[in-house]
């Protein structure tokens, strides 16, 4: 992936009537990656999304902290975890916050 100021030079370039070849040895650049970037196809990230340890206990976390907001991760953890809950402390705190 090239950077959007890349992209903005290639574009410049063109514009100053540069041919795909040079812009592509003055960038550093493939000539097909050049090409690509003038016809406006830009490559999309693919974002995965993860799902968490804590995801199915998300509900009771809440409800545990509506009803006392004072409360604290070591607790939050232990009555998690009494429900199934294998994970570490460190992603309740990250909840908690």
């Amino acid at each position: 992936m090239i950077s959007k100021r890349t992209i903005l030079e290639i574009a410049e370039l063109k514009e100053q009537g540069f041919s795909i070849r040079c812009i592509a040895r003055q960038l550093q650049l493939n000539r097909e990656t050049v090409a690509r970037y003038l016809a406006g196809e830009t490559p999309k990230r693919t974002t995965i999304n993860k799902t968490s340890k804590l995801d199915p206990y998300r509900e009771m976390i809440a409800e545990m902290v509506a009803s006392c907001p004072d409360i604290n991760a070591p607790v939050v953890l232990q009555r998690i975890s009494s429900k199934g809950f294998n994970g570490e402390i460190t992603i309740v705190r990250g909840c908690i916050r």
